[in-house]
């Protein structure tokens, strides 16, 4: 991901009757901080007001969340939960540096939040960059549609931590194995990510040299021959793929080697967004499917996609990065593309404007409380008209159609 330099933000919330104190103490609501009624509000009060102060600390406490009179646009089930053990520490890496922090939730038994199902690992992302609050969601969108695998769900909330109103979070899906995520063969299977943040192990795959990390299996809890092993079996999958479409009298049978529908969509979906992850790469996570082969999948990280980075109308930008650019040699690999653009084009990425409309209006109240607790920073955060972005939407659509037309 490419962030702008980094400089010290000034926060003029004195005037909201705030400090901000990252995710720390004990802090009295006040009537121009306190979260906008109709929407959903999540409690947080760590056990003795203790701070979150790091992205590797659990800090111990409780967690409620009521609907607070919401209505989902959706006819989304919106459960309330009322307080409950949890633990919290931060996340993300770049991001866990700016004002507004995001956060880990882990239960001690599995809690369906907002009808998203249960599981116990939970994630609130703070999209400080994003003050629209729609670029993840968006995405997230797409991917559903599209029907690209594990796809995560998403709602939108209202933070209150310590009694202090922290702004508009995204509750999700934290990407992980398990039988409500990400579902693979427990013996053969796999989940990596190429990523090159050094937060993790990187290995590196032989052909192309893309920095790629094993989320499963844990190999970091294993040793000797058993981790070697592990290494070896999953890095000789992705080694195998390259080696076979980047062969030099073109692309081999990679069709036996990689589920290409999911990875068409996953493209696709990257593409619509004009999200550069996959250009570095970072945040792409791809697993073993059900029938053995690369399955694209979870989508994550786009907070900084879209029009952020100008400028953002050139099309088919990934063609010639990732493996796409050795996939895009091969005329049956384009037909595949334009074929399915074709039939998802008119039902699934023409109405996205109008989904966009939806939730934009949904969180019109929430976003502008945010931008009082976390004023506009040219530096950091995005433009907050949601209108701005929904016209790129629909510039992007249809500069896509008259590129993938012409392939």
């Amino acid at each position: 991901m490419k962030y702008p330099a980094t400089r010290l933000c000034t926060l003029t919330l004195v005037l909201l009757t705030l400090t901000l104190s990252g995710c720390s103490g004990t802090k009295k609501e006040s009537a121009a901080a306190a979260p906008p009624p109709g929407f959903p509000v999540v409690r947080i009060d760590t056990t003795s007001a203790a701070p979150i102060t790091d992205t590797e600390t659990y800090v111990g406490g409780r967690i409620s969340l009521s609907r607070n009179g919401y209505v989902d646009p959706f006819d989304r089930p919106c459960n309330d939960l009322s307080s409950t053990p949890v633990k919290v520490r931060g996340r993300g890496n770049t991001t866990w540096d700016y004002p507004k922090k995001p956060l880990r939730l882990k239960f001690n038994d599995a809690i369906d939040m907002l009808g998203m199902g249960g599981d116990k690992d939970w994630v609130l992302l703070a999209d400080y960059i994003d003050p629209t609050g729609l670029r993840n969601v968006l995405a997230f969108e797409i991917g559903r549609r599209l029907g690209v695998p594990f796809t995560h769900e998403a709602r939108h909330v209202n933070l209150v931590l310590n009694g202090t109103y922290q702004g508009l979070y995204l509750l999700t899906e934290h990407t992980e194995m398990a039988s409500s995520r990400v579902v693979t063969d427990p013996r053969e299977g796999y989940l990596v990510e190429f990523d090159d943040y050094p937060s993790e192990e990187i290995f590196s795959t032989q052909t192309l040299d893309l920095p790629l990390k094993i989320k499963y299996p844990e190999v970091e809890s294993l040793e000797g021959e058993a981790r070697a092993a592990a290494i070896e079996r999953v890095m000789g999958v992705f080694n195998t793929f390259e080696a076979t479409i980047a062969a030099a009298d073109g692309p081999g049978d990679y069709a036996a080697q990689v589920d290409v529908d999911s990875l068409i969509d996953w493209f696709l979906v990257h593409e619509i967004t004009h999200n550069y992850e996959p250009q570095h790469p970072k945040s792409c996570f791809f697993h073993r499917g059900v029938d053995g082969r690369i399955t694209a999948g979870p989508l994550w990280d786009f907070d900084y996609a879209y029009d952020y980075e100008p400028p953002a109308t050139d099309v088919l930008f990934l063609k010639d990065r990732f493996w796409f650019k050795h996939l895009f040699k091969d005329p049956a690999f384009r037909e595949r593309l334009k074929a399915r653009w074709a039939a998802i084009k008119a039902p699934h990425v023409d109405t996205l404007p109008a989904y966009l409309d939806t939730v934009a209006a949904s969180i019109h109240d929430s976003v502008e409380q945010d931008l009082r607790r976390f004023p506009t920073d040219e530096d950091m955060r995005l433009p907050a008209d949601s209108s701005r972005l929904r016209n790129w939407l629909m510039q992007r659509i249809a500069a896509l159609d008259e590129a993938i037309r012409g392939l």
